[in-house]
């Protein structure tokens, strides 16, 4: 329903290549026309060949008709220039195989890079796993190995807050997708595969939503900052054939039960809905169902064609 063209070019300041992804839509996915031009990046943290093709998914689930989509390798160096971050509306911190605590240079560089674009203010930051926690790092809190020793590969459910179901964005995205639990959406479900996970939230932070493998599955910072654990972005296609055979902490039984689980319905797109609205200020105007629906089978079948 859309077309993708991907333009590469330097960054003259630094000698850096970037990819910019620009979303042409030939054909809007039900919606109504965009109400202006925005500018978002994926700030990706996954090198292994089996994503590639992880930012232009990522650009097709949360873009809209008229948006820039730019996509910068965290891994290789590339991040965007802080004196252009007033003109981004919003920023997708992705998840990665490698670990937070990892001594990776790129990962000190990203966590210190987060710290100055919340501090600087004026665009929205959404993290998912390894963002969620290197998020929460950044911000003055704590993420590491879970306290349990286990590493969580299932359909997770969710106990939300309150506040969680008091947000603009959580509720325009339930008035659209209502919650498969029912009315209330107390609890909600999703695919969730990590070791570590948020063990403190930075000062002011604010807990959305637990689960009995974390005490932190959601978390916000103000109106700016969005993080979770799950994985609402991947199918369950890309659950079992893209990370459940690679975990070596799994026996066979734990494989198998994770297989079962990813077969479950789970409010993904809900999720993914409210995430489009937070990236836009609580409302992304004109998402219906079916455009959600349509934005994340346009992602997966993005990340089914790769690795």
């Amino acid at each position: 329903p859309c077309a993708y063209e991907i333009y590469s070019h330097a960054r003259l300041a630094v000698g850096e290549r970037k990819v910019v992804i620009v979303t042409l839509y030939r054909r809007l996915m039900s919606t109504p026309k965009s109400e202006g031009k925005q500018r978002f990046a994926v700030l990706d943290c996954e090198d292994a060949v089996k994503w590639d093709g992880l930012a232009i998914a990522l650009s097709r689930l949360f873009s809209k008709e008229g948006d820039t989509w730019e996509h910068f390798r965290c891994w290789s160096g590339e991040l965007p220039a802080l004196s252009e971050i007033h003109t981004y509306t919003g920023l997708l911190i992705t998840g990665s195989h490698s670990g937070v605590n990892d001594p990776d240079a790129w990962i000190e560089d990203l966590r210190r890079f987060l710290g100055k674009v919340v501090v600087h203010g004026g665009v929205k930051v959404f993290g998912t796993c390894f963002g969620c926690q290197l998020l929460a790092q950044a911000l003055g809190g704590r993420a590491g190995a879970n306290p349990k020793g286990k590493f969580v590969l299932q359909r997770e459910e969710l106990r939300c807050t309150e506040t969680m179901l008091a947000r603009r964005d959580y509720q325009t995205a339930a008035g659209i997708i209502p919650p498969a639990a029912g009315v209330g959406g107390v609890r909600l479900s999703v695919f969730e595969s990590h070791g570590d996970q948020v063990l403190a939230l930075p000062p002011g932070a604010e807990s959305l939503a637990s689960s009995d493998s974390a005490e932190v599955e959601v978390w916000a910072l103000g109106e700016d900052v969005l993080a979770w654990q799950g994985h609402p972005e991947l199918s369950a296609q890309a659950m079992v054939s893209k990370i459940t055979p690679y975990i070596r902490q799994l026996s066979e039984d734990d494989r198998a039960a994770a297989r079962s689980s990813f077969q479950i319905a789970t409010d993904a797109l809900l999720l993914l809905a409210m995430a489009r609205a937070f990236l836009r200020g609580g409302a992304c105007i004109g998402d219906t169902a079916e455009s959600v629906k349509a934005h994340f089978a346009a992602a997966s079948a993005v990340l089914a064609n790769q690795g």
